[in-house]
This record gives structure tokens, C-alpha cells and sequence, in this order.
């Protein structure tokens, strides 16, 4: 568990310091720490002995048979890097570049970068990031793409959904946030964006084609009680939903420090809707929240900025001691914490 602490600890450090200033130096050390940590891990995660068997499985397949593949990109990616003699290595780190890339890009843009790096660092960094590869890097497309959303027109941020889709599939439930933005009734956008919800969640969690690791995931998941799948996915939902809640009581204040208040507007209600969801299944809720996490990377940082100079070093420790707490807990009493200890490393492996 310690290694972990030690990396959250670095923008920890930095936030309570630091405050909104950001040193190059240490913002790209601090990146290319995280790059590291996460890249270079050697059987670390729930999913690693997994990802090794699909990369042995496909390295003798033809690059036409790789690309007609559902979700090429990624696995193309991986044949590339099984047949290079880098096995899951090279894979690993392009994945950690692409999910880390999107959150240092989107962390610069809120009002408290640092802030924002320890809120995306306990669960969706070192645990999403260490486990689902192709949904890391689904991710970090998105949240480039919403870094520079409203600077993007409506087809250009299509393009960039698409491309996260070809990582993985369910990265298409991210098409609701374009039809927020089409200018008609909002009955309509209710039918759409339902319509790609379903498809989403069908293409990816019941047509084998587009869900390789179905039978894995859902013996790893489906075999265990119902309460413990609903613990965990409540957990993940948790760390969405109180950020959303303190987003809805303090809109008003926290919006001047939001460098998007329509982004805003459209997340705090997508968060409820996954609260809904969190009825009919857990494990697509748990697998929406992945998407999402730029709502406390936008809210927390925007809080700190909101109460003055006095309270601003007390919110920023309250959000500090809160995510280390999130990741004791998670590593102390998560369902698959253990397949993260130890941690091992590449660079230090005999």
C-alpha cells in the first residue's frame, strides 16, 4: 500500500503548497512519475493475466484480421506490442501516456490543477488505470476531448468520440453529451440519448464480439454476492455523486471557476442518471462512473478557489485528507485489491 500513498502524496504535497501556481518542472516530473508508476507496473492489476493471454492469442493473427476487430484500435495496439518483443509492456505505457495525458490536460484547465490531479488519483488513475487498459485509454481521449470542449465544433468532438470508441466500445455513451448540445426538443434529446445508452451498454456487456473479457468479468464479478457488487459500485458512484451534490448546492459560486458551465450543467444531471442506473444494473453503473470523473476534477478544485484565502488552505486539506482516505479504504477492503499488492515495478524487478 505504500507505494501508492507515496505517488497520491506528491500532488497532495503540491496542493496544500502550492496552491493554484504550477511549476512546469514539477508538473511534468510529476507526469512522467505517474506514467512510470502506472506503465512500468509488472503483474500488477486485476486484469493483467488476462491482457496477457489476448496478446499471446492474437500476435499470430494478420493486421486485416487485427483491424476488423471490434475495438481495433486497442488491439492493435496490443499486437503491435506482443510482436515487437515488448509483450504487454509497450502496451502498458502507451496506455498510461494516453489516460494520463487526458487528465493533466483537463487538470490544467480547472481553477487548482493540482487539486484536480489528487482527485483523479486514488481510484481512476492507480486502480482504473492498473486493471481496464482499454478503457484508460478510452478515458484519457475523453477528458482531452472535454478539456478543449468548448473550443471544438460539434462534428470535430464527435471524431474524438469515435476514436475513444475504437479503444472501447462504451465510450459511445459519451455521444450524449453531443446530443445535449443539438438544438432541438428536449423530448428528442431524452429519446436519443436513451436510444445510445441502450445500444451502449448492449454492444458492450452482451454481444461477446464486443466484450472479449465478458465470461471473466462476469465470473470475476457475477459469482460474488450481491450485496458485495452493490457495495462496490455505490463506492465508485460515491465518489461521483459527492462531488455532484456539493456541485449542486454551491452552483452559483463555483461557476465563475468553472472554465465550462455548460459542461457543468450537463454533468451533475448525468451523474443522477447514473444514480438511476445503479437500480437496474451495478456493473454498468460502476462502468459509466470511468467517464465521469471529471466532475470532482472540475468541482473539488473550484470549491477550494470559492471560500476566500482564509478557508482555502482548510478545504484543500479537507480534499487531500478525503482521497487518501478513499484509497486506504479501497485498497484496504476493495473485492480485487489484492491482485494491487504488492506493487512491483519493471525497473526494479531481478
Amino acid at each position: 500500500m505504500i507505494p501508492y500513498l507515496l505517488v497520491l502524496l506528491v500532488p497532495c504535497i503540491f496542493a496544500l503548497f502550492s496552491g493554484r501556481k504550477v511549476s512546469m518542472p514539477l508538473w511534468i516530473s510529476t507526469f512522467l512519475l505517474y506514467v512510470t508508476f502506472v506503465g512500468l507496473r509488472f503483474e500488477v492489476g486485476p486484469d493483467w493475466f488476462q491482457y496477457l493471454f489476448i496478446h499471446k492469442f492474437i500476435s499470430n493473427e494478420n493486421v486485416s484480421d487485427i483491424i476488423l476487430r471490434p475495438e481495433p484500435l486497442s488491439y492493435l495496439l496490443f499486437w503491435i506490442s506482443e510482436n515487437s518483443g515488448l509483450h504487454m509492456y509497450l502496451t502498458n505505457m502507451v496506455g498510461a501516456f494516453m489516460m494520463i495525458l487526458g487528465v493533466f490536460t483537463f487538470a490544467r484547465r480547472t481553477s487548482n490543477p493540482w487539486i484536480a490531479i489528487v482527485a483523479a488519483t486514488p481510484y481512476f488513475i492507480l486502480i482504473t488505470g492498473m486493471s481496464g487498459v482499454r478503457q484508460a485509454m478510452a478515458a484519457g481521449i475523453v477528458l482531452f476531448l472535454l478539456s478543449r470542449w468548448e473550443h471544438f465544433s460539434l462534428p470535430r468532438r464527435g471524431i474524438y468520440i469515435l476514436i475513444a470508441a475504437l479503444f472501447h466500445t462504451s465510450a459511445l455513451v459519451n455521444n450524449t453529451l453531443l446530443i445535449a448540445k443539438l438544438n432541438i426538443p428536449l423530448r428528442y434529446k431524452v429519446f436519443i440519448g436513451s436510444a445510445i445508452l441502450l445500444l451502449t451498454f448492449y454492444l458492450s456487456s452482451e454481444v461477446a464480439m464486443y466484450a472479449d473479457s465478458v465470461t471473466l468479468y462476469k465470473q470475476r464479478y457475477l459469482n460474488e454476492s450481491e450485496f458485495v457488487r452493490s457495495f462496490g459500485s455505490l463506492y465508485h458512484i460515491a465518489m461521483i455523486a459527492i462531488p455532484t451534490a456539493l456541485g449542486l448546492f454551491y452552483k452559483k459560486r463555483i461557476t465563475p471557476y468553472i472554465h465550462s458551465p455548460a459542461l457543468l450543467n450537463f454533468s451533475l444531471y448525468a451523474s443522477l442518471s447514473v444514480l438511476a442506473i445503479n437500480f437496474i444494473s451495478t456493473t454498468v453503473a460502476s462502468r459509466i462512473t470511468i467517464y465521469l470523473y471529471f466532475i470532482p476534477m472540475m468541482i473539488y478544485p473550484a470549491l477550494v478557489e470559492t471560500f476566500g484565502r482564509r478557508s482555502r488552505q482548510m478545504i484543500a486539506f479537507a480534499i487531500v485528507a478525503f482521497h487518501i482516505l478513499i484509497l486506504v479504504t479501497w485498497l484496504s477492503l476493495g473485492n480485487v485489491s489484492a491482485s494491487y499488492i504488492p506493487y512491483n515495478n519493471v525497473l526494479f524487478d531481478d
